[in-house]
């Protein structure tokens, strides 16, 4: 019986930290009715957990007979109906496979050790099976017995257990069956196995145990001792190869393994014929040298015969006709890398024709055989890009590791190994799972501290898997480590070393600085350091360090912008003056440099009013100006910051001369764009703005009006498509769509010149009689069954209320991809703009918000330069012009998006679906009197509910539910069930325009019983799960933001009596916080 304490408190649900359990102690019937009957049903699994549950009970209270009995009468019943367990208990099956061991009987011990799996078990099993071959039978397929049931039930390390017990076993026995030199088989298996075990290291690999298994060989075998090792391991390598008569010598390699002035990159030269194998030749042959070249790409230990880099091939004659004089050899290029040895020939000593066994390093041994298959392997894909050459390479790889635990000294360097084979399949997209490759070498990295001799390439390789990590998933944390693993690498690389040579190369420290450079600009603390990291990346000389210090400068600004120390101000011109400094003539980015520090120096005038930082601001952009003559693509933005900059020392010290330039430059600018252009509108604002400054100055009447004719030209564009597309509706003239289309992007033209949100809604109140133009649009579309278009303008004109929120939020993944400098412009100024909106909104000081308006209008300029000149791009025409209805269609990601528009000259909906071409709903029973009138209903009849009992019935409410159903709602799910064969319990979203909007539409609800009577006809929320979102680009904004979340609304209770009156939560939501 389990009873619960509660604490003390309102709360009536138990709180689990003061929840108690008292079980009561007694027999185990309790138990054994909750076990048996899901037994008795067919629910085996539910009943071994319930009993593993009620014995954990039984167990921990001290019940140990209650549980007793519970197991035995469960276990009974279980079997009954043939639910036993395959593998039982190990303890068990071990006890049972030792008593049946040591009775003799094999064939029924064995069973039993391999049911057990444990260690123990499988060491019993190796000296089992060695008694049971005395009997007869091949050892091979005793140590198969014992091996592939481990492997087969997944049992790994039973496996290797096994095995190494076996092979210990086997050792003795193969002395026991020892006979000298007579018997050459056991002789070279004893050979083989000594060697297996001393190449992984331990205790068989000492000095004093080596010694005694050479005694064991001697005295067993008749194996000779070995001789001393000469100096040269190498030469003995290539002597041996080549022994066979009392003429001929062996080689001595020089010392220096490459040129001087060749590439390196820890090359080791490793000489053999193959694995295990030996080169003899007869005196009455041709001599010839044939051996294969392999090499490691690690200064440390070297794992296998390493990596083929090259076959030599020469005949003795030619090989002694160098004499003392050193000789190179160069290989093809490998992983970029051109290979060169120099070799010396000498005549050391004449060989004998002795077996002289190079016990060390010729031997069969398994983890060389494995790491050289996978570099065989992997050459193969790196030439021919097959993905099974691939995997068979990591398979080996794999292998080696399973064999290599972290305390083996090649461990490091099979980490290596299979973490390259991962990241070239990354890089060839046949591979995916870069964050593993990524923690191998982070594994590889701590194997190798300082001054591990591998240590610099350990964080070459590092920072590889962390830039293209950064390439393919655009990840800063990546770069800018990688950065700080160069930082430290690149000071332990000298001068003139291959691995300096790629690390300060193009693919190496370039890229990670580049990629650094381009990131959005942090004005934190941590970023501003990694920033200084990149500079120090960048000595003087280097072509990126314009860029870095131009970055780091931007980075201390918007600190000083953030905490406002003049200090940071100071520092970021200091920076910028000396990125403009390096740049040579002709320098693509010297115009953005020069600036950027102009408007550092504005912001240091303004905070400081010192005149020569205004003056100097204004050379520069002069200098800039310069570097965009007429002709280049930037010219108009050049003018136009130049005039803005010479407007605002005009308002500063009153110069005529500064204006009347800034006008001339206006003028200018004006020229270039030409009706129709994006950037007219703004251009007409800038200039009659610096006309009604100059009349403020002078009083000279042709500036008051001219400003006045430039206003009226900006506004009576906007009117002229207003009323042309009034006209056009009105008249059925075939132009009315293009007038829509040439109104609104005017009209957007227009609001985007005002500083604020408040000032857009002041500007867009001037043409308030015009405020249904989006949805006559969108219906004039309709009606010429252009669906897709009619979706476009509802976007455009019903999202024009956030029109400077939506421009400023922009997704620019595509332009990080394509130019990701202008996509950092991009990112940093519509950040600074957009908060310029927003404090210039709170400000209510006049003068002060002269300022602030002034500095919106620099800060403008600069963005609108930015989006022209991204406009220019070959791929990005379209950007930050309304979205394509291909674009708008990614809305849909979570369900369909229904429209509903309402204009005076058609009511009806448009369904954007997860595929395919819209789909249109018209709704002939509506009409704008009736929407006004339902509006004005629902909001009566909700605040009347408001004040009901629980207990009476909201006829109202009801009544305008059936009618929203009717008219509204059913022909959209007609189109939803049976068109476009959308799912219950699917998402919807409903996009509601003009008189819409202010209608309850998941309300709708058909209040009727079935025709059957089985129940009542359900209402729109049992079909469908309803959202409303206002536009579709905020639905796609908020899936491109992970922070977005949806949230649950309160709906109003329509029928209390029905069993729905409980609050439901919508799968999918987050409940609301108040």
């Amino acid at each position: 019986m389990v009873r619960f304490r509660f604490s003390k408190g309102l709360n009536r649900e138990p709180d689990p930290k003061n929840v108690k359990l008292h079980i009561q102690s007694g027999s185990s019937s309790c138990a054994l009715n909750a076990i048996l009957p899901l037994v008795a049903s067919g629910q085996p699994y539910e009943a071994h957990q319930k009993t593993r549950t009620f014995t954990s009970r039984y167990s921990k209270s001290g019940q140990y007979d209650t549980a007793i009995d519970m197991l035995f009468q469960s276990a009974r019943e279980l079997l009954k109906v043939s639910q036993h367990c395959p593998a039982g208990d190990q303890d068990l099956h071990h006890y049972i496979g030792e008593l049946l061991y040591k009775d003799g009987a094999f064939d029924a011990a064995e069973p039993h050790f391999l049911a057990s799996g444990k260690r123990d078990s499988a060491r019993s099993l190796a000296n089992m099976m060695i008694e049971w071959s005395a009997a007869g039978g091949a050892l091979g397929n005793f140590a198969l017995r014992g091996t592939l049931p481990y492997l087969q039930n997944g049992n790994i390390v039973g496996a290797r257990t096994f095995i190494s017990q076996f092979i210990a076993q086997l050792a003795v026995l193969t002395c026991q069956r020892a006979n000298g030199e007579k018997n050459k088989v056991i002789r070279e298996s004893w050979v083989r196995l000594c060697g297996t075990y001393q190449s992984k290291g331990g205790v068989l690999a000492t000095r004093e145990v080596q010694m005694t298994l050479q005694e064991i060989a001697t005295l067993y075998f008749a194996t000779p001792p070995p001789r001393t090792q000469p100096d040269n391991p190498l030469g003995a390598m290539i002597s041996s190869m080549l022994g066979d008569s009392l003429t001929h010598p062996s080689l001595t390699i020089g010392s220096n393994l490459f040129e001087p002035g060749s590439k390196r990159f820890g090359f080791e030269p490793w000489f053999r014929t193959g694995p295990g194998h030996y080169y003899h030749q007869s005196s009455h042959d041709s001599p010839a040298l044939s051996v294969e070249i392999r090499a490691s790409y690690e200064l440390g230990r070297m794992l296998g015969g390493g990596e083929v880099v090259g076959r030599l091939q020469m005949s003795w004659d030619e090989l002694l006709n160098h004499g003392d004089e050193p000789f190179n050899l160069s290989f093809p290029p490998v992983r970029g890398v051109h290979p060169s040895l120099k070799l010396k020939v000498a005549i050391v000593h004449a060989c004998d024709d002795q077996d002289d066994i190079l016990f060390d390093s010729l031997v069969d041994c398994e983890i060389a055989r494995d790491t050289d298959a996978g570099h065989a392997q992997f050459a193969k894909y790196v030439r021919h890009k097959r993905v099974s050459h691939l995997k068979r390479a990591v398979d080996h790889f794999q292998l080696v590791l399973d064999r290599c635990p972290v305390s083996h000294p090649d461990h490091a360097t099979v980490l290596t190994n299979l973490a390259w084979a991962h990241l070239e399949g990354y890089i060839q997209n046949d591979l995916q799972d870069i964050d593993a490759t990524t923690s191998l070498l982070r594994d590889t990295l701590v194997l190798r501290p300082q001054p591990h001799p591998d240590h610099p390439l350990s964080l070459y390789n590092l920072t590889q898997a962390l830039t293209w990590r950064h390439n393919k998933k655009g990840t800063a944390a990546d770069i800018w480590e990688a950065a700080q693993l160069y930082h430290e690498l690149l000071p332990l690389c000298p001068e003139g070393t291959y691995l300096r040579s790629i690390a300060a190369g193009e693919n190496g420290v370039d890229y990670v600085i580049g990629g650094c450079n381009n990131l959005p600009i942090d004005p934190s603390d941590e970023p501003i350091h990694l920033r200084r990291v990149i500079l120090e990346l960048c000595p003087l000389g280097h072509q990126l360090r314009p860029g870095a210090l131009d970055r780091l400068a931007q980075a201390v600004e918007a600190r000083f912008d953030q905490h406002g120390s003049i200090n940071d101000l100071d520092m970021s011109i200091q920076f910028g003056r000396e990125a403009v400094s390096l740049c040579p003539e002709g320098h693509a980015d010297c115009g953005t440099y020069l600036n950027n520090l102009a408007f550092s120096l504005m912001s240091r005038f303004d905070h400081q009013g010192k005149p020569h930082d205004l003056d100097e601001a204004i050379s520069l952009h002069e200098e800039a100006l310069r570097l965009c003559p007429v002709g280049h693509k930037f010219h108009h933005n050049s003018l136009d910051n130049l005039g803005g900059i010479l407007v605002d020392r005009f308002n500063k010290c009153g110069d005529i001369d500064d204006i009347t330039r800034a006008i001339n430059l206006y003028w200018e600018a004006l020229v270039l764009c030409p009706p129709g252009h994006p950037r007219r509108d703004t251009t007409l604002n800038n200039l009659a703005l610096a006309l009604n400054t100059r009349y403020d100055k002078t009083h000279v009447s042709e500036d008051l009006n001219e400003a006045i004719d430039l206003y009226c030209e900006s506004l009576r564009r906007i009117i002229q498509a207003s009323n042309w597309a009034v006209a056009a509706e009105q008249h059925g003239d075939g132009s009315a769509l293009e007038a829509y289309s040439t109104f609104l992007e005017l009209l957007d033209a227009h609001l985007a010149t005002r500083s604020s949100a408040t000032s857009q809604r002041e500007a867009a109140a001037a043409f308030q009689y015009a405020r249904s133009l989006p949805v006559d649009a969108a219906s004039c579309a309709i009606c010429r069954d252009n669906l897709s278009r009619a979706v476009e303008l509802v976007e455009q004109g019903h999202g024009q209320q956030w029109s400077l929120a939506s421009r400023l939020r922009t997704p620019v993944k595509d332009l990080e991809s394509a130019n990701p400098t202008l996509a950092r412009n991009y990112l940093e100024l519509s950040k600074r703009v957009s908060n310029a909106a927003q404090s210039s909104a709170t400000i209510t000081d006049r003068a002060t918000a002269d300022l602030e308006e002034t500095e919106y209008r620099r800060l403008t300029r600069q963005w609108e330069a930015t989006v022209a000149e991204i406009r220019d791009l070959p791929v990005f025409s379209w950007f930050l012009l309304p979205p394509l209805y291909e674009d708008l269609r990614a809305a849909t990601h979570q369900g369909p998006v229904i429209i509903l528009v309402a204009s005076e000259y058609s009511y009806s909906a448009i369904i954007v679906p997860m595929s395919g071409d819209p789909h249109h709903v018209p709704l002939p029973s509506v009409t704008l009197s009736d929407l006004t009138n339902l509006k004005d209903r629902f909001a009566r009849a909700i605040r009347d509910s408001s004040w009901m009992n629980p207990g009476e019935s909201r006829t109202d409410l009801i009544v305008l539910s059936q009618i929203l159903w009717d008219q509204i709602m059913l022909p959209i799910v007609n189109v939803l069930e049976h068109v476009l064969k959308l799912k219950r319990r699917s998402r919807i979203w409903l996009c509601p325009t003009a008189a819409f909007t202010s209608i309850p539409l998941h309300a709708a609800h058909l209040f009727q019983t079935k025709a059957d009577r089985s129940g009542k006809e359900p209402c729109l929320e049992d079909l469908y799960i309803c959202s409303y979102t206002p536009t579709l680009s905020a639905l796609i904004y908020g899936k491109q933001d992970s922070r977005a979340r949806f949230i649950t609304v309160t709906l109003p209770i329509i029928n209390p009596q029905s069993e729905m009156d409980k609050p439901v939560f919508l799968p999918g939501t987050w409940r609301e916080k108040t």
